[in-house]
């Protein structure tokens, strides 16, 4: 066992006061809790002057600096927003649409309540053909494309509503 004469005493400055003195191997404690950094000031009995811990006998003991902390990412985009997802399926949004509004919206022009339901595709085709088809029948066809595209939007407003995905091309799916 050393005697009192051989244990090393040390001093460290913590950044605003001078601390010690204590032992060295509670030093060596404090640098492995990370309390006690390379470039923290030390200094021992017998030292000509104050030292980094880093170029003292102490630099074995110093873990090597963690890595600057990485900036945070984003938050995922959460797979409730609307649109098409995977294998064409749409997905429900938060908050869902209305499915009066959207049944109103297909009555004024057929295919435009999918479309904003996120039916993309199938909308885009249910507009054309809507126009197309009474443009062709001077109008004839309007009322029924009004009728079936309000009742079909309505329909996948509300499933979707409910927190069910529907098909792209999916008519009239129940919830």
């Amino acid at each position: 066992m050393p005697t009192v004469e051989q244990i090393v005493q040390w001093y460290y400055h913590d950044g605003s006061k001078q601390i010690g003195p204590i032992e060295e191997r509670q030093l060596i404690q404090l640098i492995r809790s990370g309390g006690v950094r390379k470039n923290t000031q030390v200094w021992k009995v017998g030292s000509p002057s104050w030292s980094q811990a880093g170029s003292t006998e102490l630099a074995q003991y110093l873990i090597a600096e963690p890595p600057p902390m990485m900036q945070a990412l984003p938050p995922p985009i959460p797979p409730s927003s609307a649109g098409a997802g995977q294998d064409g399926m749409v997905m429900p949004r938060n908050p869902p649409r209305t499915p009066g509004w959207m049944a109103f919206w297909a009555a004024v022009w057929p295919g435009l309540g999918q479309l904003l339901c996120g039916q993309k595709t199938k909308g885009v085709v249910l507009m054309l053909a809507s126009c197309f088809g009474s443009i062709l029948t001077a109008g004839l066809l309007s009322i029924p494309f009004c009728i079936i595209g309000a009742i079909d939007a309505y329909k996948v407003a509300d499933t979707l509503a409910r927190g069910r995905p529907v098909k792209e091309w999916e008519f009239f799916p129940s919830p």
